[in-house]
């Protein structure tokens, strides 16, 4: 985690609590935040115990500034990507050890359950990204801050580049929360642009195997074939679509994740939580894939092609 995210993490904490001279009255004197993240499942890579690591060192500063003479615990749980899970370790936290903020829930589907809870015990929710639904339907304006990536980002950042009028879509989706967002969003920007949609097919949440569904897509006589999911999932959708010849024709595998933190950021001279989070495409005829977005809006993006994104190719394909 870079300096200046660490610093934005404080300084959100900092807002959201209220911190300064009545700090004390927060809790029994002690801030608690509490990260609810994936420990081992499909998106530990990209959460799970480096965002505990994240949010500690974000304290470590904040304590050494805005902070300081604060007492602040971070306390960490699995969610196990099951929304019933997540919501009981929320309340459990609230109702019986006092935590303030809840931080990270990294699945769409806990990120549509915790925010009426919040609401209800006047507590605060810091999403680092999710569902566009956050900021839509599921907005709970003075309980949660939500501050980098959402579904519309991710799919805008690829889809407002490479969709030309008749440009036919497929979509691979997970059935869940998060892929249903996804293929909205890609219904609604495809067809800003005068493209096709032309369908999806679903996997159970998180996958095993996306063999059935890759076939199903590359018969769909599609342009462009997307995975609308995230984590492990896309990295097996990746993989599989290198074993079935995918992008040996003419059709182009968009994955709206690159996964570049869990991945690249792993190895040896690459600092994890530098690189943003943007689309990849793979398409016939190039030796590397395209690095699409993110934006923050409709109108704005742009495209990176960058040899490094061979090693994150590398580890899928491995």
């Amino acid at each position: 985690m870079t300096k200046a995210r660490q610093f934005a993490a404080c300084a959100t904490l900092v807002a959201a609590l209220g911190i300064g001279p009545a700090a004390a009255d927060i809790s029994d004197g002690v801030v608690k935040i509490g990260v609810l993240t994936d420990m081992a499942g499909v998106y530990s890579d990209i959460t799970g115990k480096g965002s505990v690591l994240a949010a500690q060192m974000a304290v470590q500063d904040c304590l050494k500034a805005e902070c300081g003479g604060m007492k602040i615990e971070v306390l960490s749980a699995d969610h196990q990507n099951k929304a019933d899970i997540g919501s009981n370790i929320a309340r459990e936290w609230i109702d019986r050890q006092g935590v303030d903020v809840l931080a990270d829930m990294s699945n769409a589907s806990i990120q549509l359950a915790v925010p009426p809870l919040l609401k209800d015990k006047n507590r605060v929710g810091l999403f680092p990204g999710g569902t566009a639904r956050l900021t839509g339907d599921a907005c709970q304006p003075e309980h949660i801050v939500q501050w980098m990536w959402d579904t519309y980002v991710q799919v805008a950042g690829v889809a407002n580049q490479i969709t030309k009028p008749g440009t036919k879509w497929y979509l691979v989706t997970a059935d869940y929360a998060l892929g249903h967002q996804l293929e909205a969003d890609t219904k609604t920007l495809v067809g800003a642009k005068g493209g096709t949609f032309l369908g999806s097919v679903r996997h159970a949440f998180p996958a095993t195997d996306l063999s059935s569904q890759l076939v199903t897509a590359q018969g769909s006589g599609a342009d462009i074939i997307a995975l609308a999911n995230a984590g492990g999932d896309t990295v097996t959708g990746i993989k599989t679509a290198r074993d079935f010849g995918l992008t040996q024709g003419k059709q182009k595998l968009v994955a709206f994740f690159s996964d570049r933190h869990g991945r690249e950021g792993r190895r040896p001279g690459n600092s994890p939580g530098n690189h943003p989070n943007g689309g990849l495409l793979l398409e016939p005829g190039r030796s590397h894939p395209s690095l699409h977005g993110p934006v923050q809006g409709p109108e704005r993006h742009g495209t990176v092609s960058d040899p490094r994104w061979r090693l994150l190719v590398g580890a899928a394909l491995s």
